[in-house]
């Protein structure tokens, strides 16, 4: 079984391992700038301070195009076992752990090449409607940062 963090990013619910993530903060209203949606161009690449350092900070709903005209509610600090980076994850919603095996994850069906980018399963809950997108675990977060 894999340990999981229910996520909520705008219109997609979607399922982080656990193992990378070190802390889960709620963030103040004013700790994420609210982005105008009509600017066009993406902010530079920001910073929040964590332990001593400062991480960088990968708007998740920037990345999936999804409202920003609010602030991100939680930034999950998360080290991606790919490149071993660092960073702040903003999403809109953290609903809780899930326990889950391979068995019960499915194929992604047809989505968006963006979305595609993200996410490598799915996993459709009995007592739920729609489906949970799991995060992909070899994901260049790095990349992602700079084609925000």
């Amino acid at each position: 079984m894999t340990l999981y963090l229910h996520i909520g990013v705008g219109a997609y619910e979607s399922l982080l391992p656990t193992a990378p993530i070190a802390e889960i903060v709620e963030l103040d209203s004013d700790e994420t700038p609210v982005v105008d949606p009509n600017e066009g161009d993406y902010e530079p690449i920001q910073h929040r301070p964590w332990r001593r350092s400062k991480l960088p900070i990968l708007d998740m709903r920037a990345v999936l195009e999804c409202d920003r005209s609010c602030p991100a509610r939680y930034s999950i600090v998360y080290t991606n076992e790919a490149d071993g980076t660092t960073l702040y994850l903003d999403v809109d919603q953290v609903h809780g752990l899930v326990h889950l095996d391979d068995a019960q994850l499915a194929g992604l069906p047809s989505l968006s090449q963006r979305v595609s980018a993200f996410f490598d399963k799915i996993y459709v809950p009995d007592d739920a409607e729609g489906m949970l997108l799991r995060v992909r675990a070899d994901l260049d977060f790095c990349g992602a940062l700079l084609d925000r």
